[in-house]
C-alpha cells in the first residue's frame, strides 16, 4: 500500500489537471480516505519476447465497478500502446479479479506487428461515471524483440 501511495504521489503532478481521486470525507471533516479502485496490480513477467510467443499478463483487482483502460507506454518515446480499451473508449468492468494479456504488438493482436523493443510502463487506469481518472497503477516491463 505504501508503494502505491508513493507512486501515486510521484506521478500525480503529471495528471493533476485531468485527474480526480476518489475521496471519502466523514461528517465533521475529521478523516479523509482515498478510495482505491485498483488493487493487487501486477504483471506476470518483468521481461518478455513476443518473437518467442511470450506474453505479459496484467492482473488486478477492482474493488468497485469502473471504466478501465490499460496501456503500455514506451519509456523512451512516451508512446502509448493500447492493451485494453483506450482513454477515449474505456471498458466497463465490474468489481473482482481481472486479467488481460499483452502480446507486445500494435493493437494488442496476437501475432501482430511488434512494438519497438525497450522498456515500458504498463499502466491501468480506473475512471468514474464522469470519466475522471480515480485510480491508476503501473509496473515496468521490458520487451525484447530478438528473433526466435
Amino acid at each position: 500500500m505504501l508503494r502505491k501511495f508513493l507512486a501515486t504521489m510521484a506521478v500525480m503532478t503529471m495528471f493533476v489537471s485531468q485527474t480526480a481521486f476518489a475521496l471519502n470525507v466523514t461528517p465533521g471533516g475529521n478523516q479523509i480516505a482515498i478510495t482505491s479502485y485498483i488493487d493487487n496490480f501486477s504483471v506476470n513477467s518483468s521481461q518478455f519476447n513476443p518473437n518467442q510467443n511470450e506474453v505479459a499478463v496484467v492482473n488486478y483487482y477492482l474493488s468497485n465497478a469502473a471504466k478501465v483502460y490499460v496501456v503500455a507506454m514506451n519509456v523512451s518515446t512516451q508512446t502509448n500502446y493500447p492493451v485494453l480499451g483506450s482513454s477515449v473508449d474505456p471498458i466497463t468492468q465490474g468489481a473482482g479479479n481481472k486479467n488481460v494479456t499483452w502480446y507486445g504488438t500494435l493493437g494488442n493482436i496476437n501475432n501482430g506487428t511488434l512494438v519497438p523493443a525497450g522498456d515500458y510502463f504498463v499502466k491501468a487506469y480506473a475512471l468514474d461515471l464522469n470519466d475522471n481518472v480515480v485510480d491508476f497503477d503501473f509496473e515496468k516491463v521490458s520487451v525484447d524483440t530478438s528473433p526466435a
